[in-house]
């Protein structure tokens, strides 16, 4: 399961969709290309990894929604 699935599925159902359409507001996207980037079928495009980072708040870094982007920094 993907982060951003794991994130929007923590919430109870009654307010996912409001919290999918607010990360596409964010985004500049559509709520379904949200869900499509939740449900994997499609990629989180590389510019709109920090703004869904600064959208979600704290609740996942740039390396959890693309690692192969954002390598893990040195400890």
């Amino acid at each position: 399961m993907s982060k951003l699935k794991a994130i929007i599925d923590s919430r109870p159902r009654q307010e996912r969709r409001a919290f999918r359409e607010y990360l596409a507001n964010q985004l500049g996207v559509s709520e379904v290309m949200i869900r499509h980037m939740a449900n994997g079928t499609r990629g989180i495009a590389a510019e709109h990894v920090l703004k869904l980072e600064s959208a979600l708040k704290g609740e996942a870094t740039r390396h959890e929604l693309r690692p192969d982007l954002y390598p893990q920094e040195a400890a």
